[in-house]
């Protein structure tokens, strides 16, 4: 529900903080176009860790875990720092991304 809630949240982070019109947010869609993206593409990594490598579920579950929590925490501090909206909606797309990781790969 965290992304849910993130997504409900930036048009609304965008006007206030950066004074963008909602006309202007032609880009807000960015964020769930990377959803969509990251969690067939972190679905196929983990799949492939556990089918061509060999690595037990467990041990995939996990890492992708870590590698997704970690990494998209990193980029959420990163958020704070953009100096525009473009490079903000950058980094939000980025957080997504990896946070998709731990998602998806908690489905094999």
């Amino acid at each position: 529900w965290l992304h849910y809630t993130a997504l409900a949240w930036l048009p609304t982070y965008f006007s206030e903080a950066w004074s963008v019109t909602s006309s202007q947010m032609s880009l807000s869609f960015l964020p769930y176009i990377c959803m969509a993206v990251m969690g067939n593409v972190a679905s196929v990594v983990s799949n492939r860790m556990l089918t061509h490598h060999g690595i037990d579920r467990r041990r995939v579950r996990v890492s992708m875990t870590a590698l997704g929590f970690s990494l998209a925490s990193v980029s959420l501090v990163l958020f704070t720092y953009a100096s525009s909206p473009a490079l903000a909606m950058l980094v939000d797309c980025v957080r997504y991304r990896l946070s998709l990781l731990s998602i998806r790969s908690s489905r094999n």
